[in-house]
């Protein structure tokens, strides 16, 4: 799904779609958004993940219908309902709790800066890891997914550390590790995407 800009002009993406968000069903439109806010005080906004498409004059344009999803169930639910089953089924005094998280930071204007990942991922990869060791709160932390403009993280963090504080450990990671590839750039935008997935 496009962000408004884009499916008001029936624009067409420049940047290859993200295998994992597909699988994962991601909405792409997301990154759009975290790109919009923080452009939200210049005058254009500027998206180069899509461009202009070139429209006939007098030819009819089909609107697309939205797919509603059925009958979703909202993060408190699962997160409830998880915590019923896990205690149903353990000694109380055995059970821990870990929240787990998808993070997702997005490149200034969607800049394809990862258009050849394969130089980044190590570096990446093991940067992100090491978060398990060097941040208190932090169980777990991989790379998910490094994509043209943007990246995909999964984090545990123990119930003590909000998901925000886990999310800006594992940003300010990612920024440092893009700064001894990419030495004095500022590439990432400061909005970014947090949810829970368990």
């Amino acid at each position: 799904m496009l962000c408004t800009t884009c499916h008001k002009y029936e624009n067409d993406t420049a940047i290859a779609p993200c295998d994992f968000c597909m699988s994962t069903e991601f909405p792409e439109h997301m990154l759009c958004e975290l790109t919009r806010g923080a452009q939200e005080k210049l005058k254009r906004f500027r998206c180069e993940a899509f461009r202009p498409k070139l429209l006939l004059v007098g030819v009819g344009r089909q609107q697309l219908k939205e797919k509603k999803p059925e009958n979703v169930m909202g993060t408190a639910q699962k997160y409830r309902l998880a915590a019923a089953l896990q205690q149903l089924q353990k000694n109380p005094d055995e059970i821990q709790y870990a929240l787990k998280y998808h993070c997702c930071f997005v490149t200034r204007k969607r800049e394809p800066i990862f258009a050849e990942t394969e130089p980044f991922i190590a570096l990446m990869s093991d940067g992100v890891m090491a978060l398990d060791t060097d941040v208190k709160g932090i169980m777990k932390a991989r790379l998910l997914w490094l994509a043209s403009d943007h990246i995909h993280i999964y984090l545990e963090g123990t119930p003590d550390c909000s998901a925000h504080s886990l999310a800006s450990a594992a940003r300010k990671r990612v920024e440092a590790v893009t700064d001894m590839l990419l030495p004095g750039t500022n590439i990432w935008e400061k909005f970014y995407y947090t949810g829970t997935i368990g």
